[in-house]
């Protein structure tokens, strides 16, 4: 039984869908969106099996257990009466009301979460369910304005899910791992999905050895042995610990179904930095041949306690709580999603909201009472939001140049589309239009009011400025993407599991995507050089921001 996973439609019938006749996408996007659709996948019904199981118990990440819903809102403070109004009264019953609608606002907020959550969950195990007896499944693919590709599934599962829905599938093919290099990636493969990610490779492959037994113990009776719940991804990890016991207890006979992944460093800003030859940048996403493996999350975090040492506030709120930074000390972890997110465009005020939601609110700082914790990452993206210019220099710089240029091009075509060509030949382009809004009066009941909107042939350049340096560097991602399967393709690798920057493929195949992934990239900018193109096209533009010392073959 096979079939063809198409969002909510199905088609019972083993075949692969291609592009056929004319087209303006060339040979290498076209070869890469067939291979990834063409790629087999099967739903992995023991990791259903334990995830059911769990499930009738209790919650668990994305494991939503009926019985966790429904939490009991926090009680207003007894001792003020119902009907006491803010202004009448002190300072200590202000802050009582203060902390109660905090509490209750969290409240509500985590309520909505954890419905969407059991929604979601709900939706991957009744889809899993329904195809865990197919032999094959297939996903129709397409791609997006910038040329990132994405699987036409509208939730459920997919091989661009979370870690559960990853879990939940597997390639439909299998390998045995009879080669030295097919076992060193599987065991590579285990320690990542672990988090144990920033040591050396062969690190890596020995991190399993010192815990066969444990693992081997997860893989046979994870309902019993729980440990693997403190992995990074823990459904993931808990799917190769389930393919581990089976190869230790049977090595001659095993075969691999799980996809070794291979991701960028940071990849919006690797890009950014391979564009302008940026040394700093480059090195710090791993760009260089460094010893050990950079992590810019750390580096831009100690760039910000630097900063927070040599700052000061007037306001006696204010420094205090960086005195409590300095004390705490800024974590990767406070850096990682404001740095991840500057090259799409995130704002200051947003990544201040990550710092709070990832963060605070979780109680990764106990330090800071609910009432600070507005203040408390005001304070601390004084330091993080200028220091990741300190380590990505050329590349902020870039998406300044990216900014201004898309003002400069709409003005000059009058058109609400800006398109450029990315390395692999896609057609990569935006489109913002302003809007016109118009407000209705009408009686239903009484007086109401509508307000809609429609779209003017007129481009709206504030948007487009805020989104090109994004979808810029969207489409240098989908570039490589494109390039790196084509040239898996050539080399016969049928099996490829695609997300953007991490690519992954059977451990047998693994030595092979880990040299193309490389070559591809460093062909990307070699053979092609993505701003003096756009330059080309819009001739009128000032010129970009001078080059660096990057050598982009290391």
């Amino acid at each position: 039984r096979s079939l063809i996973v198409t969002g909510v439609q199905t088609c019972a019938l083993p075949i692969y869908p291609l592009f056929r006749g004319p087209s303006k996408f060339p040979d290498t996007v076209l070869r890469a969106v067939n291979m990834i659709q063409g790629t087999a996948w099967q739903v992995n019904a023991e990791i259903l099996d334990v995830i059911v199981s769990i499930a009738k118990q209790e919650s668990f990440g994305e494991i939503v257990s009926t019985a966790a819903l429904g939490t009991t809102k926090p009680p207003r403070p007894e001792w003020i009466s119902e009907d006491k109004k803010a202004a009448d009264m002190d300072e200590r019953e202000q802050a009582a009301m203060r902390s109660w609608k905090t509490a209750t606002r969290i409240w509500h907020e985590k309520n909505k979460l954890n419905a969407g959550t059991y929604r979601r969950f709900t939706s991957a195990i009744r889809m899993a369910q329904r195809y865990r007896d197919y032999r094959s499944i297939w996903f129709v693919w397409f791609a997006d304005s910038r040329g990132r590709l994405y699987p036409a599934a509208s939730g459920g599962i997919s091989p661009q899910g979370s870690d559960m829905q990853k879990a939940l599938l597997r390639f439909a093919d299998a390998l045995p791992l009879n080669t030295e290099s097919a076992v060193r990636w599987f065991l590579i493969n285990g320690a990542n999905k672990w988090g144990f990610d920033k040591a050396t490779l062969d690190a890596r492959a020995a991190w399993a050895a010192e815990r066969d037994e444990l693992l081997i113990s997860f893989g046979e009776d994870p309902l019993s042995n729980r440990g693997w719940m403190d992995a990074d991804s823990p459904m993931q990890f808990l799917a190769w610990c389930m393919e581990y016991a089976k190869w230790r207890r049977d090595p001659e006979f095993f075969v691999s179904q799980l996809p070794v992944g291979m991701d960028g460093s940071c990849n919006g800003l690797q890009n950014l930095s391979a564009c302008l030859r940026d040394e700093i940048g480059g090195q710090a996403t791993n760009l260089t041949v460094n010893a050990v493996m950079e992590d810019i999350y750390r580096r831009v975090a100690e760039a910000a306690m630097l900063r927070l040492g040599n700052m000061q506030y007037e306001e006696e709120d204010k420094e205090a709580i960086r005195q409590t930074w300095l004390k705490v000390g800024v974590s990767r972890s406070l850096t990682k999603r404001s740095v991840m997110t500057t090259p799409y465009g995130v704002t200051r005020l947003t990544a201040e909201k990550y710092v709070i939601s990832d963060n605070l609110a979780g109680g990764a700082v106990p330090e800071f009472d609910i009432p600070q914790y507005k203040m408390a990452a005001s304070v601390l993206m004084d330091a993080v939001w200028p220091a990741i210019g300190d380590v990505v220099v050329k590349g902020t710089q870039l998406m300044s140049w990216l900014k201004k240029s898309s003002r400069k091009i709409v003005k000059e075509t009058k058109d609400p589309r800006v398109e450029w060509t990315s390395p692999s030949g896609f057609p990569a382009c935006q489109t913002y239009y302003q809007e016109q809004s118009f407000r209705v009066k009408t009686y239903l009941h009484g007086a109401y009011h509508i307000r809609t909107a429609e779209k003017r042939d007129v481009p709206d350049s504030g948007r487009h400025a805020s989104g090109m340096a994004p979808n810029f560097v969207h489409s240098l991602d989908a570039a490589h993407l494109h390039l790196t399967v084509a040239a898996l393709a050539k080399q016969g690798i049928t099996s490829i599991m695609a997300v953007h920057d991490d690519l992954g493929c059977h451990a047998a195949n693994a030595d092979v995507l880990f040299k193309t992934i490389r070559q591809e990239f460093v062909k990307m900018y070699t053979e092609h050089d993505p701003v003096e193109e756009l330059c080309s096209k819009y001739p009128y533009l000032t010129d970009p921001p001078s080059k660096g010392s990057l050598n982009i073959e290391e």
